[in-house]
């Protein structure tokens, strides 16, 4: 399924504001976000503004920073855990 430009941009705006309430909830500036990730500043000011889309390793790397898993972080959605045996 193709999203619509619209559907793409709405996303976005999601994913940073996601991305930017968990750094402020582990009360991270964007430097200290950015020595976690190895990412550069400049790169999660960008993410954060909704300019760039993330690439799923970033994501990734983000989200293990962040304390919280890709998913959730992604597309704000829990992620699917199996129930144990």
């Amino acid at each position: 399924m193709v999203l619509t430009q619209a559907e793409a941009d709405k996303y976005l705006r999601d994913f940073a504001r996601r991305l930017q309430e968990r750094r402020k909830q582990l009360g991270l500036n964007t430097t200290q976000l950015s020595e976690r990730t190895g990412l550069a500043r400049q790169t999660i000011e960008s993410l954060e503004a909704g300019t760039i889309e993330p690439r799923l390793l970033i994501v990734r790397r983000l989200a293990r920073a962040l304390e919280t898993d890709p998913v959730s972080l992604g597309f704000g959605a829990p992620a699917f855990r199996p129930e144990p045996d």
